[in-house]
């Protein structure tokens, strides 16, 4: 198979309900001969590969369905990387979608880049109420332009709020040379896409294309509430690997040390998220945690900074005496109270 400019890789676990609108939002005869698409279905107990097979024979050359057993969003990933022909490598979850318009301009763009990584706007789309919010990258650096990166760039409020997986799209030869091999069998390893081939990264690319578009509140969703706190060990081992990763290659002088830090800083506060639902259950893991990540150099700061919301706060109290797990637990109460007042607003 001959090179293309970009390679999309589709994760879906029974998403017959969704994977038509996600499909169908990418189906644009101006971009087809550029790009190419894995719809990868994680041992689906649905449809969702027979759907899969239907739009690689209706748009051969374009869509292709790959088939595989069960192993989470990592081995998807996985296996997308190791079929991916083009140049630019990025991903979509089934039951998200893409903004079509935006996407064509998006690729029509990537044609004019040689940049390492390219950051687009995007929509979190709200299932309730449908009301949608915009992922929006001010003006501050010029768009649609190949930049060389330093280190006041990611001190941008919205470039530090919304350079996600869903807006991130890297060189697929510099993920293949960070060497980032997701985790499988477990969730929230998108994370280690992004911060892994940061490293590398020496130029980036701002465009104004809202492409992603991202449901937010379906309940089988890896980050509904339920699922987060149940899964507390998939958000340590991700955690792990992160900071030995940071920790081995810690470059002081790196251009993209301030977005190192924001993905370690992002993964932590899962972890000390789990404080908040009043249980003492994994306190020790989380406070051993805590201080493997305060041995990178100036970590502790970043953490107090970004993560003070989610708990970091509360470790000095645990570890003092100062603060005790039924506090903690009406903090959790407070915030379920406010989140409540967002969502209802929101409809």
């Amino acid at each position: 198979m001959n090179q293309k400019l970009l390679t999309i890789v589709i994760a879906a676990y029974n998403k017959e309900d969704y994977l038509r609108r996600c499909l169908d939002s990418i189906i644009d005869e101006r971009v087809m001969p550029d790009v190419e698409v894995f719809v990868v279905n994680d041992g689906s107990e649905d449809k969702t590969l027979e759907i899969a097979k239907e739009y690689e024979q209706r748009y051969p050359g374009y869509i292709y369905a790959v088939d595989k057993e069960n192993g989470n969003y990592g081995s998807v990933m996985n296996k997308g990387l190791e079929l991916a022909h083009g140049k630019y490598f990025r991903t979509l979850d089934a039951d998200d979608w893409y903004n079509t318009e935006a996407y064509v301009q998006f690729v029509l763009d990537l044609k004019t880049s040689d940049a390492d990584l390219v950051i687009c706007d995007g929509t979190i789309h709200y299932e309730q109420g449908a009301n949608e919010k915009q992922m929006y990258i001010d003006d501050e650096y010029p768009k649609n332009q190949d930049l060389e990166v330093f280190p006041q760039m990611w001190k941008n409020k919205s470039i530090k709020a919304w350079t996600k997986v869903q807006t991130m799209v890297f060189k697929t030869q510099l993920i293949r040379e960070s060497k980032l091999k997701w985790l499988e069998g477990i969730f929230y390893t998108d994370t280690q896409y992004c911060y892994w081939p940061l490293r590398l990264v020496n130029t980036v690319r701002f465009v104004s294309y809202p492409v992603y578009v991202y449901l937010v509140g379906i309940d089988e969703q890896s980050m509904s509430p339920q699922n987060v706190k149940k899964n507390f060990a998939h958000f340590v081992a991700v955690a792990e690997v992160m900071i030995e990763d940071f920790k081995v290659n810690y470059d002081a002088n790196s251009p993209m040390l301030l977005l190192q830090e924001k993905f370690v800083c992002q993964i932590m506060g899962c972890v000390y998220s789990t404080l908040l639902a009043g249980k003492n259950t994994h306190i020790s893991a989380i406070i051993k945690l805590h201080n493997n990540a305060c041995l990178i150099p100036g970590i502790r700061v970043a953490l107090e900074k970004q993560c003070s919301k989610c708990g970091v706060c509360y470790i000095k109290g645990l570890e003092t005496g100062k603060v005790s797990i039924i506090k903690i637990a009406l903090y959790n109460s407070i915030l379920k109270v406010k989140n409540l007042l967002q969502t209802l607003l929101r409809k």
